[in-house]
């Protein structure tokens, strides 16, 4: 039987095949070599056009309005002028027309492109206007590019400028509101990729990395008008004054919305030259000092809210000073001159240290720290602004013997402006003590409050403090022609380094218009007035009676009927449970 052999292949088959393989090998290689030695120019031209970029997309930011919605600030359209150090052409011609027309040296622009040779993006110019950005346009330099940005503009300048802030270079807000506000006006930032060509231009988009969000708009409580007003007489007071510096407070009585905060001095937030160091300091809201006889009102009301005194009595004076000695230090205590025996609405008329501090003593301790507690001092006042001051108040466990009655008048703690402001909402109110806020309120009943004293006892205080504001108080400077005014004086020695300073006064006035159904409550602090006068009733109450008269006239708060003579009603109609 014959078996079936296979056949063999011929021997010259791999021989062909591996030739094949060798002289595909050799084509590639040669490829490769041709492609890196001598194509490699035009290569490189046709991946010019498609260089691709990572761009950011800037957000618009959003408008910051007044309570009626008016512009307190906005962005305004403006370029930046860039650089592609690679594509710049980095001949003379082209630094001097981009130096004219950015209104720049050509050595400025020469350095900021050379130093930067190896990036492929440089600033040239941020916040330059449309019109520059036109010019650089229309020079059609290669490597020179536009971009659009925006600038944060402030129409109400300095009246302001505390308060709103502003922003940096790249519109994140650095300052006041803008800052605290920042992640709600400004929104998200995206990115997104793009091709460009050579002479930097844009050829067409790609993609986003990172969709951008727009932000939302900005609603303060703040009366642009009133605002304005404030802060003239304020500054006024201040040159007049030769003070350091002065804050004012206008809340309104009913839901606590500030309706203007003024700080002197101030800064132009669309000048950058003009900053000053310490002028965008918002002090109304930072800055602490002892409010001094302004807490009298306050020990008064605690007094009877307790049922410590009566209208009725008396409290003997004399003979106008007497010393107090504790462990640490012995205290006199003095009042401005001897006023005898003096009634108890007459403690607070006359403002005396002796007669307060006789009557603070009758007062529990802890009753007396958790009625300064309940009014905001030593807290936040909770206006999200950044810095904001919670004063101090040291827990009545940590008092030592003197510190209650040095605290009945105004010493051993510390209060801002806006807080002292935020505090007389209680006397305002039926004894109900407001939250402020600088956001507008979509509703009065959105205030937080709480009750600190019984009506009748706040209303017995707003009467007191009407003769405060009259020829027989220490504030008739404080008086408007057709209103009633309640408020009370304050007259500090600034402490230093070797203990209260005799020459040095922080000067105070508090009060709210019309004084039988408030309306507004203010509060003026001058710091360090040096031209000869510096009582509270001298240098703090004109400012307020000039202000809150513009105010009562702007936001139509009626006049209302000649306030009661201090001998008859309404002192005597409180009566103790």
């Amino acid at each position: 039987m014959n078996k079936r052999r296979e056949p063999i292949s011929p021997l010259w088959q791999p021989a062909l095949i591996l030739s094949v393989f060798a002289a595909a090998a050799v084509l590639v290689i040669g490829k490769i070599i041709y492609i890196q030695n001598y194509d490699q120019r035009v290569l490189q031209s046709r991946s010019e056009p498609h260089h691709v970029s990572t761009v950011p997309i800037t957000t618009h930011r959003k408008e910051i309005l007044d309570r009626h919605g008016e512009l307190l600030a906005t962005s305004v359209p403006v370029v930046a002028v860039t650089a592609d150090p690679y594509y710049f052409d980095h001949q003379e011609s082209s630094y001097t027309k981009l130096a004219q027309a950015l209104g720049m040296p050509a050595k400025t622009i020469h350095d900021k492109i050379n130093r930067k040779r190896d990036k492929r993006f440089v600033y040239l110019k941020r916040h330059a206007s449309l019109d520059v950005g036109e010019q650089v346009r229309q020079l059609k330099l290669p490597g020179v590019g536009l971009q659009r940005e925006y600038k944060r503009y402030y129409p109400m300048g300095e009246a302001l400028a505390t308060i709103v802030g502003l922003t940096d270079v790249d519109d994140n807000g650095i300052e006041g509101l803008e800052k605290s506000f920042n992640q709600i006006v400004q929104g998200q930032n995206g990115k997104k990729l793009i091709y460009r060509d050579r002479q930097n231009r844009t050829v067409r988009d790609v993609g986003y990395l990172k969709i951008p969000h727009q932000g939302r708009q900005l609603v303060l409580s703040i009366d642009k008008g009133l605002q304005y007003k404030v802060h003239q007489v304020l500054k006024t007071s201040v040159l007049k004054n030769q003070a350091e510096s002065g804050a004012a407070v206008v809340l309104d009585a009913g839901n606590g919305e500030v309706l203007a905060l003024a700080n002197s001095p101030s800064f132009n937030p669309n000048d950058r030259r003009s900053f000053l160091l310490g002028t965008h300091r918002n002090r109304a809201v930072i800055d602490v000092f002892e409010p001094g006889s302004t807490v009298k009102p306050f020990i008064m009301a605690a007094l009877l809210e307790h049922d410590l005194v009566s209208l009725q009595q008396s409290v003997d004076t004399s003979p106008g000073y007497y010393r107090l000695i504790d462990s640490r230090k012995d205290y006199m205590i003095r009042d401005v001159r001897n006023f005898g025996v003096l009634t108890i609405p007459e403690v607070i008329i006359k403002s005396s240290n002796v007669g307060i501090s006789r009557l603070v003593g009758k007062l529990d301790a802890e009753k007396l720290w958790r009625t300064f507690s309940q009014l905001g001092f030593g807290r936040l006042a909770g206006l999200s602004f950044p810095g904001e001051a919670k004063g101090r108040l040291n827990h009545y466990r940590d008092w030592h013997k003197t510190d209650q009655t040095v605290l009945s008048y105004g010493y051993g703690l510390s209060t801002s402006a806006l807080q002292l402001a935020a505090a007389y909402t209680s006397f305002a109110n039926d004894g109900r003590q407001l939250q402020a806020t600088i956001i507008k309120r979509r509703y009065t009943s959105q205030a937080y409050s709480q009750q600190v004293f019984r009506p009748e006892v706040a209303r017995a205080m707003r009467a007191i403090m009407q003769s405060v504001v009259s020829k027989h108080g220490t504030a008739p400077l404080a008086a408007i022609p057709g209103f009633t005014v309640a408020g009370k004086t304050g007259t500090v020695y600034k402490s230093g380094i070797k203990g209260y300073q005799t020459d040095r006064y922080v000067s105070l006035f508090v009060g709210m218009v019309p004084a039988v159904e408030p309306r507004l409550v203010a509060a003026v602090v001058i710091d360090e007035p040096k031209a000869g006068l510096h009582y509270g009733g001298q240098v703090a109450a004109p400012v307020f009676a000039e202000m809150m008269a513009y105010a009562a006239r702007v936001l139509d708060i009626g006049e209302d009927e000649t306030p009661t003579p201090v001998e008859k009603e309404p002192f005597y109609t409180f009566k103790n449970r």
